[in-house]
C-alpha cells in the first residue's frame, strides 16, 4: 500500500503531528511582548514603546456601539457570513459530491476532492499580490480593496453555476479549483481591511470578522443537511440513496453573489479607531 493510500488512523497520526510539530515551533518562536525576545535590540522596543504611548489616549478597548453604527463595519461582518458559510461546502460536502459521479476509487477521489484546496492556496497568493499592486498602482486603498473582493466573490459565483452543468466528476473538480482559487484571493484584503478599519483595534476586528465566520460555520451545515435531506430520494432498482447536490450550488453560488455586493459598500477607510461620529 502506498503513502497516498494509507489508513485513515495513520493520516490522523500524521495530521496530529504536524500540529505537535507547530506547536513546538511557536513555543520557541513567540513571545508574549518584544521585550521577552532576544531577537529584538533595544532601538525596536523604544520605537514600540512611543508606538503604544502616541496610542494611549482614548479607549484601549473597542466600544461595541462604535462595531455596530459603522455601516463599513456591518457590511463587512455579513459578508463574511456569507463568505465562510459558503465556503463551507467544501469542508463537509466534497468527498459525498463527489461520490454522485460515480468515482469510487479512493485515490482518484482523494485527488479530486483536493483540487479546490489548491485553487485555494494558490489564489490566496495571487490575490495578495494582486491587491498590493492595485494598491501601489492606483493609490485608492479603498477602492483596491473593494474590487478585489468584488471580482473575487463575483467570478466565484459565476464559476460556481458552470460547475452545476458538469457531468463529469473530474471536470467538475476543475471548475471547484477555480471557484476556490476565487473566492480565497478575497482573503488577504479580508485581512487587509480588517487592519485598516481596526488601527490600534486591529485585533479585535480580526476577532469580530473570524466569529462571524465561525457563527456560520455553525450555522450553514444545518441548513445544508436540511436541504440535502429533502432532496435525497432513494432509488428503487439499487435500493440506494440518491442526493441532489444542484440546489446546494445554487444557494452557495448566490452567497458568493451576496458577498460580492458586500463589497461595494465596504469602505475601509471608514475607521474604527478615528471616526468619531460612530461613538
Amino acid at each position: 500500500m502506498g503513502w497516498l493510500e494509507m489508513a485513515w488512523q495513520a493520516a490522523l497520526l500524521v495530521m496530529s503531528g504536524a500540529g505537535a510539530g507547530f506547536a513546538v515551533l511557536f513555543l520557541i518562536s513567540y513571545r508574549n511582548t518584544p521585550d521577552q525576545d532576544p531577537r529584538v535590540n533595544d532601538a525596536e522596543v523604544a520605537l514600540i514603546r512611543d508606538g503604544e504611548e502616541s496610542t494611549s489616549q482614548g479607549s484601549r478597548i473597542l466600544p461595541f456601539r462604535r462595531v455596530i453604527r459603522n455601516r463599513s463595519m456591518s457590511v463587512f461582518i455579513f459578508q463574511q457570513l456569507m463568505n465562510a458559510g459558503a465556503d463551507n461546502i467544501f469542508v463537509y460536502l466534497m468527498g459525498s459530491y463527489f461520490l454522485t459521479f460515480g468515482i469510487e476509487d479512493p485515490l482518484t477521489r482523494g485527488i479530486v476532492i483536493s483540487l479546490p484546496l489548491w485553487g485555494g492556496a494558490l489564489g490566496g497568493i495571487t490575490g495578495g499580490v494582486l491587491n498590493d499592486g492595485l494598491l501601489f498602482v492606483t493609490g485608492n486603498r479603498r477602492w483596491s480593496r473593494s474590487a478585489v473582493g468584488f471580482l473575487g466573490k463575483f467570478l466565484a459565483c459565476i464559476f460556481m453555476l458552470i460547475t452545476l452543468m458538469q457531468e463529469d466528476g473530474i471536470t467538475a473538480g476543475c471548475c471547484l479549483f477555480v471557484v476556490k482559487f476565487f473566492t480565497d484571493w478575497t482573503q488577504p484584503t479580508v485581512w487587509g481591511t480588517c487592519t485598516d478599519m481596526g488601527g490600534r483595534y486591529s485585533a479585535t476586528t480580526f476577532s469580530i470578522i473570524n466569529t462571524a465566520g465561525s457563527a456560520a460555520g455553525i450555522i450553514t451545515p444545518l441548513v445544508f443537511g436540511i436541504i440535502l435531506d429533502h432532496y435525497t430520494t432513494i432509488d428503487i432498482a439499487s435500493n440506494k440513496s440518491v442526493t441532489n447536490f444542484s440546489p446546494i450550488l445554487v444557494i452557495v453560488a448566490a452567497m458568493y453573489l451576496v458577498a460580492a455586493i458586500c463589497w461595494v459598500f465596504i469602505d475601509c477607510t471608514h475607521s474604527l479607531e478615528h471616526d468619531h461620529n460612530n461613538d
